[in-house]
């Protein structure tokens, strides 16, 4: 018992009786553990019982004391208010506009993927409303992971990471307040790297690298030279071999047309396509065709809306030509009128030939013979149980309908 109630049964609660020994197990013990417990034994004769009295010390469910003795006279010592005052001062702007006392200075031959850095001092260095902005060539410089900029206290830079060819240019760097500003500008060169790999040891290769270096070269004075001299034509066109008809194209096959055309190396020259005056729109069914002086219209698979008449037209800056030709298309039938199977159809006509179903008229004829057997009933006389028994005769007249 507990208090004077039974003991409730649970798993915490362990209960022993053998051979006279009697015992009682509480496990993990709680604060409402304390209290009495008695132990009663009965028989027919009588009882007896035992009590003892449990106190249980409960641990308290929040932990206040410190577990690092040390650390919590550090905390207090780091939070003790008194050892931090808080102290006010009024900025004064300085009545003076900005002034460089070192100036950017030049960087050239950076090799592409270095570092730069642009650095220059300033004056006033206390003057909270001055602003700082970078420019290249005359544009302002947007701030990046490659490239970052610091202004503190005079001091200004510009640091450029991973440069490029394109990063050579003129750097300024602007100092403005309410007095007025300062200007200061350097200039930046980046060697580029070769686009083909120098010197490799191997004379075959090297060779080799040299012939696309001087090609290389090459195409780039070419560049300049067309750039330079904008192309003009030289004479109109003319067409050596006109365009030729396509006639009776079968409806689902393809059509080509094709011609010869000069001056074949006069890049002004344009060529367009007409379908009956209107301009022929490319697909993938319809595609065109004009390289040195050789044009071509193909047409895959013909409808009957393809047919009509086909122009060529080449122009440029001196006249123009032209030229034309037919496509017709044989169409495909909608309706199939002849005959898939012959055969099957020459049975059809022969079972649908009204001809071979003619209609007979007999006239009703007068009977003036009375019946007759012209023998005797014939038959079978014997006969197994369960099979068929057959028995004919003949009777006159033939012809009596009226005969029963």
């Amino acid at each position: 018992f507990f208090n004077g109630h039974p003991l409730q049964t649970g798993h915490r609660f362990r209960t022993t009786y053998d051979f006279g020994f009697a015992a009682l197990d509480v496990l993990t013990v709680y604060g409402e553990d304390s209290g009495e417990y008695t132990c009663r034994a009965t028989n027919k004769l009588g009882h007896a019982q035992s009590s003892v009295k449990l106190n249980v010390k409960s641990k308290s469910s929040i932990i206040r004391d410190t577990q690092h003795e040390g650390a919590l006279q550090k905390i207090q010592y780091l939070e003790d208010e008194s050892r931090y005052k808080r102290t006010t001062t009024e900025e004064v702007a300085v009545a003076e506009k900005p002034q460089f006392g070192r100036p950017l200075k030049n960087i050239e031959h950076l090799p592409e993927g270095r570092s730069a850095h642009l650095e220059a001092t300033l004056t006033p260095v206390n003057d909270p409303t001055m602003k700082v902005e970078w420019y290249k060539d005359g544009r302002p410089i947007t701030a990046s992971s490659r490239i970052t900029s610091i202004f503190n206290f005079g001091y200004v830079s510009l640091n450029i990471l991973h440069l490029r060819a394109e990063d050579s240019g003129s750097y300024t760097v602007r100092a403005v307040n309410r007095w007025g500003e300062a200007v200061s500008t350097s200039s930046l060169t980046v060697i580029a790297r070769s686009s083909v790999t120098g010197d490799l040891g191997i004379p075959e290769q090297q060779r080799y690298i040299e012939q696309v270096e001087q090609l290389e070269a090459y195409q780039t004075q070419q560049q300049y030279r067309t750039k330079a001299e904008p192309p003009e034509s030289t004479a109109p066109p003319v067409f050596k071999s006109p365009i030729k008809d396509q006639l009776n194209i079968r409806e689902g096959g393809f059509a080509h047309f094709e011609a010869r055309l000069e001056p074949i190396g006069d890049s002004t020259l344009r060529v367009e396509w007409l379908k009956d005056g209107r301009p022929v729109e490319a697909s993938s069914r319809i595609t065109t065709f004009f390289n040195f002086g050789y044009v071509a219209l193909t047409i895959k698979y013909v409808t009957i809306h393809d047919v009509g008449i086909y122009t060529c037209r080449a122009y440029n800056t001196l006249g123009q030509a032209e030229t034309t030709a037919q496509m017709t298309v044989i169409t495909k039938q909608d309706i199939i009128f002849d005959s898939q199977h012959p055969s099957g159809l020459q049975k059809i006509q022969h079972l649908e030939d009204s001809s071979r179903y003619a209609r007979t008229t007999q006239e009703e004829v007068q009977v003036t013979q009375k019946p007759r057997f012209l023998g005797p009933l014939k038959g079978t006389n014997k006969i197994v149980e369960g099979q068929r028994a057959h028995f004919e005769a003949r009777v006159e007249p033939q012809s009596d309908i009226t005969m029963k």
